[in-house]
């Protein structure tokens, strides 16, 4: 393989990346109208082109072909070309690798960069599907009628009062206590 060739090839594999993290994207977050048909468009032409850069190889020009329904519902049109694209990056990974005169790139850095927000993304939307499935077995009713006021309890009464403690009268007798019996207590 040439090096015009190998350059070729290795922006189609971007290509083809590109879409299959876009393709992804629209199914974790299921936004599917009208992105199957401008999916499966896209595939279908950058296939063309792969097959124009390597006319001879059957996996390629066949196996890789998109064969959907153009009546197909999105999803399965997002499915097969999510499938599709991802199966032709693992390809095309491979001739690139497999021919010793291509220096073929370390990681690609773009994607390490954009991990975290990848992750951050998918993480939100599975989070936002699963709550609004959740909360769409919930029926909440709020009527918005005037709720009448509840009559206030009257207030205990007190206790009632202790009687007075009266005076106690003692009583002496003068002939049984002297006044020497009373030294200690006045």
């Amino acid at each position: 393989m040439d090096e015009t060739a190998a350059a070729s090839l290795s922006q189609l594999r971007l290509a083809f990346k590109s879409l299959a993290k876009s393709v992804e994207k629209a199914l974790m977050t299921e936004m599917y109208p009208g992105s199957g048909d401008v999916s499966a468009r896209s595939y279908r032409s950058l296939h063309i082109h792969a097959v124009t850069l390597i006319p001879d190889d059957y996996y390629v020009r066949e196996v890789l072909a998109l064969d959907v329904a153009d009546d197909a519902p999105e999803k399965q049109k997002l499915a097969a070309v999510s499938l599709q694209a991802g199966q032709m990056v693992d390809y095309l990974d491979g001739l690139l690798k497999s021919d010793p005169r291509i220096a073929f790139s370390s990681p690609d850095f773009d994607d390490i960069r954009t991990l975290g927000r990848d992750l951050q993304e998918q993480i939100l939307a599975v989070t936002r599907t699963t709550l609004k499935r959740a909360l769409s077995g919930i029926d909440i009713s709020i009527s918005k009628g005037p709720i009448p006021p509840e009559p206030p309890e009257p207030p205990e009464p007190p206790a009632p009062p202790e009687p007075p403690k009266g005076k106690r009268k003692i009583e002496l007798d003068d002939e049984s206590e002297t006044d020497d019996n009373l030294d200690g207590m006045i």
